[in-house]
């Protein structure tokens, strides 16, 4: 961002409370990270547990802090463990009952075939779906503010 397009405004111009607080000190000590990490790539993991119902907001502030680092110049990129998943869509469809294994005590290497690398696809593709859509949403909804 070139200096001539910063504008110094000073407090006694009133802009509202949001513009008050205890949060400008706190963006000015980051302004060097913010610098640093521009345009760098950041990987950020998900465990399978967010994306349980039961964690739906926990995830959306993670995905906000993500849409942050990308509004500052940070290219995030997003890897979601399916292991959770995976297994309950396994249990759902009896696949390793039909194999004689314990979905708690599954191994991978094993078990996988044809049919099992199907389903783990599906789970992918629905995760994907799940993920983008939040983001994209998220993203629009920083954008306007």
């Amino acid at each position: 961002l070139p200096p001539y397009c910063l504008q110094i405004v000073p407090s006694s111009k009133g802009y509202g409370p949001e513009l008050s607080g205890d949060w400008l000190p706190l963006f000015r000590a980051s302004a060097p990270y913010v610098a640093m990490f521009r345009r760098s790539i950041m990987v950020f993991h998900f465990p399978g547990r967010l994306l349980d119902g039961k964690n739906s907001s926990e995830l959306e502030g993670v995905l906000e802090d993500i849409v942050l680092c990308k509004l500052l110049g940070v290219q995030p990129v997003l890897v979601i463990s399916l292991e959770d998943q995976v297994k309950a869509r396994l249990r759902a469809d009896n696949f390793c009952v039909e194999q004689n294994r314990d979905v708690s005590k599954l191994g991978w290497a094993p078990c996988f075939n044809d049919e099992m690398l199907k389903l783990v696809k599906q789970e992918a593709g629905a995760t994907c779906t799940e993920i983008e859509s939040l983001f994209s949403r998220l993203s629009r909804r920083s954008k306007s503010v």
